[in-house]
């Protein structure tokens, strides 16, 4: 990592943290914490504003997690030997462990 003034600590957070919107990058105080899933209930919706909306994919009950995935839309498409090593090597650097992926492979 190139020297940030903070060993590096800072670009490794705007690298797995950072949200892409129309204006550039940005860490969010809530949205930025918001976990990973194979079969997310929200996704992200950039704004022309430069704002990022939280948008549910389901219908969400109260105490519901929040789960949104940080793969792409083609990503989640292919199966999970090829998610998980996305995850893995990417920015994130964890085995994912959500339902889809401990479920029996649901692609072709």
């Amino acid at each position: 990592d190139q020297d940030d003034g903070a060993g590096g600590a800072l670009l490794r957070v705007l690298r797995a943290n950072g949200l892409q919107s129309l204006q550039g990058t940005s860490v969010c105080h809530v949205i930025s914490r918001a976990n990973h899933s194979c079969r997310p209930n929200a996704t992200l919706r950039p704004e022309v504003s430069g704002a990022i909306s939280l948008v549910a994919l389901t219908k969400l009950e109260a105490g519901d997690e929040i789960l949104i995935s940080y793969l792409s839309g083609e990503d989640l498409l292919r199966p999970t030997w090829i998610r998980r090593k996305e995850l893995q090597r990417g920015p994130w650097k964890f085995r994912c462990g959500c339902p889809r992926c401990q479920a029996i492979d649901d692609t072709r």
